[in-house]
C-alpha cells in the first residue's frame, strides 16, 4: 500500500519528488514525520560538501571557544587547508553574526558549554 501511494505521489508531481528516496532513508514512520512537520512546504537539504563544511565549522568553533585552541591547531586538528580554513572562519563569522543578531554571544555560550559539561580524566 505505501509503495502505491508513493507511486501516486511521484506521477502527480510537477517537479522531481523524492519520496520514494526519503521513503528508503527514513522508513514510513520517518516520512510520516516529515509529512507532519514540513507537509506542502518547499525545504532546503544541503550537499554533502555544505553539509560537511558545516559540521567542520561546528567542530572549529567548539575547539576554537570551548578548547581555546589557536587557528593554527585547530587547522591542524582538522586537517585544513589554508583556503578552506578560510571557508570555515567565513562561516563562523557569518553564524556569529546571525546569532548576535538575536542578542546570542557566542563566547558566551560556549563559556556556558564549558562550565556545564564536566571534565573527563583518563585516570
Amino acid at each position: 500500500m505505501v509503495f502505491m501511494a508513493v507511486s501516486m505521489l511521484a506521477s502527480h508531481s510537477k517537479t522531481m519528488d523524492t519520496t520514494p528516496e526519503l521513503l528508503g532513508i527514513v522508513g514510513i514512520d520517518g516520512l510520516v514525520q516529515l509529512s507532519q512537520i514540513y507537509g506542502g512546504r518547499s525545504i532546503y537539504i544541503p550537499s554533502p560538501m555544505q553539509l560537511g563544511m558545516a559540521l567542520k565549522a561546528a567542530m572549529a568553533g567548539y575547539l576554537r571557544y570551548h578548547d581555546r585552541l589557536s587557528w593554527d591547531e585547530i587547522a591542524a586538528r582538522l586537517d585544513l587547508t589554508a583556503p578552506r580554513m578560510s571557508q570555515v572562519k567565513a562561516m563562523l563569522k557569518e553564524w556569529e553574526a546571525f546569532l548576535d543578531a538575536r542578542g546570542v554571544d557566542l563566547a558566551l555560550l560556549f563559556a556556558a558549554l564549558r562550565q556545564s559539561v564536566p571534565e573527563v580524566s583518563d585516570g
